[in-house]
């Protein structure tokens, strides 16, 4: 004879519960619903925490005996499992190539790539990646000059 709503974000109307969009948040509501000559019935209705892309960023790179040393960060998992982080560089910023890390500590990680005899100055493009269950985000690009060695 009655069914009633009550949580953040839940509607009942015309024998329908609608919830808003997911804010981030895990939320709940609970579901009270009345009969005539019957026992309530009472249920909890969960709606589960949004999966969203990282956010990863570019802290630093540096440049020494034939090596550029590359330090990026995770600042947020997005609320999912990472799978892959690390460098994308290049010498143009259309024109990327990955290459993956695998030492995360504390947000941070790191990627050594040896270009070894650079004839003449090369500037070279790159910015941090990261991957979860809701896809790849990526910081800005930067560039670094590769001195001729």
């Amino acid at each position: 004879s009655d069914i009633s709503v009550s949580g953040t974000g839940f509607t009942y109307s015309n024998y329908e519960i609608s919830v808003t969009a997911n804010t981030g948040l895990e939320r709940s509501c609970i579901v009270t619903a009345s009969y005539s000559g019957a026992t309530s019935v009472q249920r909890t209705i969960t709606q589960a925490t949004a999966i969203v892309k990282p956010t990863a960023g570019t802290i630093s790179a540096d440049f020494t005996d034939g090596t550029a040393t590359f330090v990026g960060n995770i600042s947020n998992n997005g609320g999912g499992t990472i799978s892959e982080y690390g460098i994308e560089y290049g010498e143009s910023a259309e024109s990327l190539t990955a290459h993956a890390s695998s030492n995360l500590s504390g947000g941070s990680f790191s990627v050594d790539l040896y270009f070894g005899t650079v004839l003449e100055d090369v500037t070279y493009y790159y910015r941090a990646y990261a991957t979860n269950e809701a896809g790849t985000s990526y910081g800005a690009i930067e560039d670094i000059i590769i001195p001729a060695t």
